[in-house]
């Protein structure tokens, strides 16, 4: 599942969506004039009776949660721009896989794993 999302942010993917819903707003629109046109003039008052308007409105709503996903994925790629919060977050994710293991190895009996592990730590946290 994650990875079908991820194709959906993918530069070019983006573009083409990005292409196809301009072509399909202005068909939507041109269509929604054009129908709620008679002898040419425009009735106001009938926008919301034909099938157009509610197919620009559906076509907007999904435009808007695609856009609102992207600009949510686009934000967390951007917190790894940040040094320091790349830093953060491998330490968060290495630190508990390596207590584990120097953990299991001290209580197997190599107590001089008890020195490399400080040695680890130490070099993490500069």
């Amino acid at each position: 599942m994650e990875e079908n999302n991820n194709k959906l942010f993918n530069p070019l993917i983006k573009t083409l969506i990005f292409s196809g819903s301009v072509v399909i707003s202005g068909v939507l629109c041109s269509a929604f004039v054009t129908e709620i046109t008679d002898n040419g003039i425009v009735m106001w008052g009938n926008f919301y009776k034909v099938t157009s308007f509610w197919l620009i409105a559906v076509f907007l709503i999904v435009v808007f949660i695609y856009n609102s996903r992207l600009y949510k994925e686009e934000k967390k790629i951007e917190k790894f721009y940040n040094e320091v919060y790349c830093s953060a977050f491998m330490k968060s994710e290495l630190l508990p896989a390596i207590a584990e293991y120097y953990k299991q190895e001290i209580q197997k009996g190599n107590l001089g794993q008890l020195k490399e592990a400080k040695s680890v730590f130490k070099d993490l946290m500069e």
